[in-house]
């Protein structure tokens, strides 16, 4: 009798253990939270990401939540981080949500965190998306407006380890251009994939190499001639530059695969 009333209340310290840290974990976010957005490619999908700035002993820790899309827009609650992450690198915890490919209009952002509730809106038009908390104590926007990279844009960078290897550098972009590429100037500002400065260009970025070049042009031409240019021109050239492209199909052509 004894040990049948032993495992009884085993039992029932299992189950309560359980649902107190279940009560626990769920109650909310206790920290700030950066959202940040990105568009997918090529099917225009907007996602949402959410990170704590508190950063864990773990990288890969995952914030719990629910959401659902609204007549109005969308409505984010955030129950928790749920520690079970195992990489050893610190970090914080993040979790994403995809929207799906949004019409233009204004949508309203309902975000519920430990029993207090933000308001703001989602602002999407043709060329960005828009982000405007009422009240963001809660909350930081990391990237916005983000900037809607343009239909027939190919953009990429050509990486290299000489100062002598520059003349050939320069025929490349002359034999890209004699492709049908066209210069064009973007709108300043952040499209998640690269930055555009002030006067329309794009700004260059360290891509693990002594010397490279960020390039975008303007190409309405088939992509897959890209792809031919590229690797007649890794036949002539071989390892001299390390060239990649991108395109706005979610295309990726890379000098090194051939």
């Amino acid at each position: 009798m004894f040990e049948r009333i032993f495992k009884i209340g085993s039992i029932l310290l299992v189950l309560l253990a359980i649902v107190g840290c279940d009560s626990v974990s769920y109650k909310g976010v206790d920290s700030e939270i950066v959202i940040s957005i990105s568009e997918e490619l090529p099917s225009r999908e907007l996602k949402m990401h959410f990170k704590t700035t508190r950063i864990y002993d773990v990288y890969d820790n995952q914030i719990k939540l629910s959401w659902r899309k609204t007549q109005m827009g969308f409505d984010v609650l955030f129950q928790g981080v749920l520690e079970t992450g195992m990489l050893t690198a610190i970090g914080p915890a993040t979790a994403t949500i995809n929207l799906g490919a949004l019409n233009t209009g204004t949508y309203q952002l309902t975000l519920r965190n430990e029993q207090e509730t933000f308001k703001g809106q989602l602002f999407v038009v043709n060329d960005k998306y828009t982000i405007r908390l009422n009240s963001n104590s809660g909350f930081q926007v990391q990237n916005s407006p983000l900037n809607r990279i343009p239909d027939n844009t190919i953009w990429g960078l050509v990486g290299y380890h000489t100062e002598e290897t520059t003349p050939l550098v320069q025929s490349f972009f002359s034999e890209l251009i004699e492709l049908g590429v066209m210069k064009k100037s973007f709108a300043p500002g952040d499209y998640n994939r690269f930055q555009i400065d002030k006067d329309g260009d794009i700004i260059n970025y360290n891509g693990g190499y002594w010397f490279n070049q960020a390039f975008i042009f303007y190409y309405s031409e088939d992509s897959s001639e890209l792809d031919k240019f590229l690797k007649q021109w890794s036949e002539l050239h071989g390892t001299t530059m390390s060239i990649r492209i991108y395109t706005a199909k979610g295309e990726q052509f890379f000098s090194w695969r051939y």
